[in-house]
């Protein structure tokens, strides 16, 4: 109806407001975000079909979020507004999403109160409003689950939805997406469906999820044959999963604190909503999103690697159900007391937006496994923005800094071509994980008679050898650029 489009597109335009300004206003920090971005840069001048990290394969993640980074980048130019806007837009796709599904069955207030849910929810717009994969995961986990809804109410087109977003969300982020098999397997169980369910559109489902996910898999694994195999799925999934790896050393209840700290006050309504879609006939469109919500939490629960924004997807789940069971609930009540609940419940939301802040940032805080915090690294990108050359010296630009981290993931996208780091007496070769963090080469063998860009700490500086000279071209507090070469 026209009444149900006019609200789509109003939660869509709110998705927009709070998720689009200042997306492009700070730039890239370490890590995901500077990783990502590089990468979906490297594809602009290099091949669209192998990603690359400074120059070299990269395979620890699948490449949809990178393709739809490129072609941003490619169409409208490499800043950070477009680095971010993939995960900013799946927000908002999601939030649409859900807001129609929610309004056909249950109305629109069920919509509005589950659209504001989300929208409030700290997480969740963390991610949507940062260059890494969890909001892209999230859509994609969405329109399967929403899939699964319609197979449940007998309407097989939902298989096509199942297995595209199963598809999108392999092709973003790899093994996280196993919570969808995982979740049909446990909705068939619980909902005893039979055997005829999987008919035509299932397996029409199942062919263009393989002609989706396959050709690139085959392509690389035919290409690049172990290594492949060893990125993509050694470290970065059965060690993660197996061990706790990256100082991310946690407990088991780990995502309880999660939970706590990034959806409040609204987590504390999540239990009794879930329990609701289980006991309540009326609401068993929302089984689906309850055994998914669960299955997320129960799946990255067992993974020993845990992170706040594994479990992203289960935010809008949880919104929906939420948002369905608030709004029964408002509508045995009177206008001027529903009135006053919601002004209350923004009102708690506000207080405990602040009484959790510090909690979610130190969340969120970066370390390595010697329990050294990543340095912000926003002072060496500006830098790097402000006074790179356009004519750079040939090679590599040199970095130069303390053990045992080094900004090379925000260098390397700042900069516009490769990165070495350099010290001056390398220790003996560390692990591959410490590739974004520590692995240096000497300086005196990078240093000739031609002048090399070198960025480096500004205390170092006093430790440069005699038979080197350095011509700085522009410094910050802590950071210094120039070039340096070998004395004649």
């Amino acid at each position: 109806s026209a009444t149900l489009r006019v609200s789509c597109a109003l939660a869509a335009g709110l998705a927009c407001a709070v998720l689009l300004p200042l997306l492009g206003h700070r730039s890239l920090a370490m890590w995901d975000e500077g990783i990502y971005a590089e990468i979906a840069r490297e594809m602009l001048h290099g091949s669209a079909l192998v990603p690359t990290w400074n120059y070299r394969p990269w395979f620890e993640k699948p490449p949809l979020l990178f393709w739809i980074t490129a072609l941003f980048f490619r169409v409208f130019g490499v800043t950070e507004f477009w680095a971010r806007a993939a995960s900013a837009l799946s927000g908002v796709a999601t939030v649409a999403l859900l807001h129609r599904f929610v309004a056909r069955r249950f109305g629109l207030l069920a919509a509005w109160i589950g659209s504001l849910l989300l929208l409030s929810t700290f997480e969740y717009l963390h991610v949507c409003r940062v260059g890494e994969m969890d909001a892209l995961l999230a859509l994609g986990e969405t329109i399967a689950v929403v899939g699964l809804v319609l197979v449940s109410e007998r309407r097989s087109a939902g298989w096509l939805l199942f297995w595209l977003g199963f598809a999108s969300a392999l092709m973003t982020k790899g093994a996280a997406s196993v919570v969808l098999p995982v979740t049909l397997v446990c909705v068939a169980v619980v909902e005893r469906w039979p055997l005829a369910r999987y008919g035509r559109m299932f397996f029409a489902g199942v062919a263009i999820f393989l002609a989706a996910v396959l050709p690139w898999h085959i392509a690389m694994g035919q290409r690049f044959g172990a290594s492949f195999t060893a990125e993509y799925l050694g470290l970065h999934v059965l060690e993660r999963a197996s061990s706790q790896i990256e100082g991310h050393h946690t407990h088991a209840w780990y995502y309880l604190l999660a939970l706590l700290v990034s959806a409040p006050p609204w987590v504390l309504l999540y239990p009794t909503s879930v329990v609701a879609a289980f006991r309540t006939p009326e609401l068993r469109a929302l089984r689906i999103f309850a055994i998914f919500a669960l299955a997320v939490l129960l799946f990255f629960t067992v993974v020993q690697t845990r992170m706040p924004h594994y479990i992203a997807p289960v935010y809008p789940a949880l919104s929906v159900i939420t948002g369905v069971v608030a709004a029964r609930w408002l509508q045995r009540i009177g206008t001027r007391t529903r009135a006053a609940l919601l002004t209350a419940a923004a009102g708690v939301w506000g207080v405990t937006a602040v009484l959790t802040a510090h909690a979610r940032k130190e969340l969120r805080t970066p370390g390595v496994s010697n329990g050294v915090v990543a340095p912000d690294s926003h002072e060496a990108a500006t830098l790097l923005q402000r006074a790179l050359p356009a004519q750079r010296p040939q090679g590599p630009l040199l970095l130069w800094a303390e053990p045992p981290l080094a900004p090379i993931t925000t260098a390397l996208f700042y900069s516009r071509g490769p990165v070495q780091q350099v010290e001056l007496s390398p220790p003996n070769p560390q692990p591959e994980i410490y590739k974004y963090t520590w692995n240096p080469v000497p300086l005196e063998a990078q240093a000739g008679p031609e002048p090399r860009l070198l960025f480096v700490e500004r205390p170092l500086l006093a430790t440069l050898p005699a038979d080197l000279t350095f011509s700085p071209i522009a410094s910050s507090p802590h950071w210094v650029l120039g070039t340096v070469a070998r004395r004649p």
